[in-house]
């Protein structure tokens, strides 16, 4: 895009970077006048999350930093962008989405190996979607220690 800022149907529509969150270069999409964030790949409702490239404390805190430029925004409604199918959004999944990846970092204090670590997120969210996002987030949690296993 040219620019950060378009308008339709007198709507003025800001694209707003927030740096790494489950993957690069991660933007999300903030209509001022109705005060919502599309959030994209920033804020997951009701499913677990992808820490697959956010494999380091630091990108988890790049993660959590992108949540607090979000909610500088000050929005009425975010809209998450990985969610269970027929759920309502708001501002509560940006909350869940930051008590996961703060309970992700403490799990791994605590985690002698990937496999206890893939356990933590099953055992304190056990109704969340997409189990594969644990065993990938823990793999490459430890991908860099003894474990023997490399992508």
């Amino acid at each position: 895009m040219d620019s950060p800022i378009f308008e339709l149907e007198g709507h003025e529509f800001r694209t707003v970077e927030v740096g790494h969150t489950d993957t690069h270069n991660t933007t999300v999409l903030y209509v001022p006048s109705i005060r919502l964030v599309v959030a994209g790949e920033v804020v997951y409702g009701d499913v677990h999350q992808y820490f697959g490239e956010a494999n380091t404390t630091e990108k988890r805190k790049e993660w959590l930093r992108a949540l607090d430029k979000i909610e500088a925004l000050d929005p009425h409604t975010v809209i998450a962008g990985h969610k269970r199918a027929g759920t309502v959004d708001g501002l509560f999944n940006l909350q869940k989405t930051r008590r996961y990846i703060l309970d992700f970092e403490d799990a791994i204090q605590s985690a002698a190996n990937w496999e206890e670590l893939a356990e933590d997120p099953r055992r304190r969210y056990p109704r969340r979607l997409n189990p594969h996002a644990i065993l990938r987030g823990a793999l490459a949690a430890f991908q860099d220690t003894n474990s023997g296993f490399k992508f």
